[in-house]
């Protein structure tokens, strides 16, 4: 992965935990923290901590959810037709 998208997806994990979007746009989506932490790799436990706040995920981590969570927001804003 590109330096630069990798730090960009970093960023937007923290970002989107920081201020609820992570959470709205699971549960829009009607996912549950179980599938995101299967998608993940981490237990559930893991993505509720992060979620509220408890934990903020290492960089390995937030890359990853970064990334997940820009393909679940684009479902969301751009709709298949």
């Amino acid at each position: 992965m590109e330096d630069n998208q990798r730090l960009r997806d970093i960023s937007y994990a923290r970002q989107c935990l920081a201020n609820g979007r992570a959470r709205r746009i699971r549960e829009q989506l009607k996912l549950t923290r179980n599938s995101i932490a299967r998608e993940l790799l981490v237990g559930v436990g893991t993505v509720y901590a992060w979620e509220t706040g408890r934990r903020v995920p290492t960089d390995r981590y937030a890359a990853d959810y970064g990334a997940l969570l820009r393909r679940l927001d684009a479902q969301i804003t751009q709709p298949p037709n």
